[in-house]
């Protein structure tokens, strides 16, 4: 089972923002302070802020005690805790996925992709899915691609390295339910799309 929250970074305040700094890890914080836009430094805060809160509520303690760290291929986790987290940004949304499973989580803005794009990142049966109604083919495409992501993160080896993900495609919809992991894509802001990916027990 798992929990997610989707915050627009834009209304974080200035305040609220600052008040996140001190409970990022030194190496985040450096990041964070590396950024040269606020936007993209409120995205990152509050991604940290959404995954800590989370796993607090998972094991019924307070979020400030908590601290998340990267591993050497990026994957965040919470030093000492039991709970597997994802975190992802697009546009001006933060999101952030935590579970007692290893888990990934993507949010994407829809958005036009070029077919040339699309050749060479789908599998031909996703490919054939995407195109196979012209006016679901920039959703489509996105969904694709969050599972993509969402399963780079939930094992921890990104998009195009070791186990690259394709997905299957059964009368014409996406199947859900491997033999390693499954997916589901809850509820998201307008005009984007959540993909969750989380490891089967």
């Amino acid at each position: 089972m798992y929990i997610y929250k989707v915050i627009n970074a834009e209304s974080m305040s200035d305040e609220a923002y600052s008040a996140c700094l001190p409970y990022l890890s030194e190496g985040r914080r450096e990041r964070v302070y590396r950024l040269k836009l606020l936007l993209p430094k409120k995205l990152s805060a509050a991604g940290d802020l959404l995954a800590r809160g989370l796993a607090a509520d998972f094991i019924d303690v307070s979020k400030d005690s908590l601290l998340i760290k990267s591993d050497e291929n990026g994957k965040p986790y919470i030093e000492g805790c039991p709970v597997h987290i994802s975190i992802s940004h697009s546009g001006s949304y933060a999101l952030a996925a935590a579970s007692d499973m290893p888990i990934g989580a993507d949010i994407e803005r829809i958005r036009a992709v070029k077919k040339k794009v699309a050749a060479h990142v789908l599998s031909d049966g996703e490919l054939e899915y995407v195109l196979h109604d012209e006016s679901l083919y920039n959703k489509r495409i996105i969904k694709l691609w969050t599972m993509k992501e969402a399963y780079g993160k939930m094992t921890g080896h990104g998009v195009f390295k070791k186990e690259r993900f394709t997905a299957l495609i059964k009368d014409n919809e996406l199947v859900l339910n491997y033999d390693t992991c499954r997916f589901s894509f809850p509820a998201a802001p307008e005009g984007y799309v959540i993909c969750v990916c989380e490891k089967q027990p």
